[in-house]
Formats: structure tokens, sequence, C-alpha cells
């Protein structure tokens, strides 16, 4: 899977970026990529349930870092930057 190939790298990290679904939701409608905008909330809870979706749990209890989503674009960059520099030193 995945996660046992990025850990045959050297100084890999895994962060695993969480947001509610009716949050992932709300941005994919707004996003209105690949004919989304129309998505129903019935159909964006029935890819939920997709294979790939299913594999979440086991790549989030491997991650290293779980880096919370559900603010703004600043906020997750910052996010992700305290725990490259904290991995980096």
């Amino acid at each position: 899977n995945e996660v046992e190939m990025l850990r045959c790298f050297t100084d890999n990290l895994l962060l695993f970026i969480e947001a509610p679904a009716e949050i992932r939701f709300r941005r994919v409608v707004q996003r209105g990529e690949k004919g989304e905008r129309d998505i129903t909330l019935a159909q964006f809870q029935a890819a939920e349930r997709g294979e790939t979706e299913q594999q979440l749990g086991g790549i989030k209890q491997a991650s290293d870092e779980l880096i919370d989503n559900t603010g703004s674009i600043a906020a997750l960059k910052a996010q992700v930057d305290d725990a490259l520099t904290l991995t980096v030193t």
C-alpha cells in the first residue's frame, strides 16, 4: 500500500489532513470541479463509502501528524509548515 511505499524512503513524513464530511461536501460544491457543482449530499456520501475512502482509517493511524483542515487555507498552510519545521529540526 501507499503507506508502506512511503516508509521505504528515509526522512519521510506522513501528514493526515482531515475535515468533517459537511465541510468537505461544501468545499467540493464550491470548487465545482469535474461537474461536482451539482453533486448532491447523497452522491457525496456514496462516494465517501468507496473503496479508497475506506482505507483512510488505516492511513490516519499510520500518520505522523494529524492536521485539522476546518479553517482557512492560511491556517492549513501554517499547520503544515509547523509539522515540517518540527520534522526538520
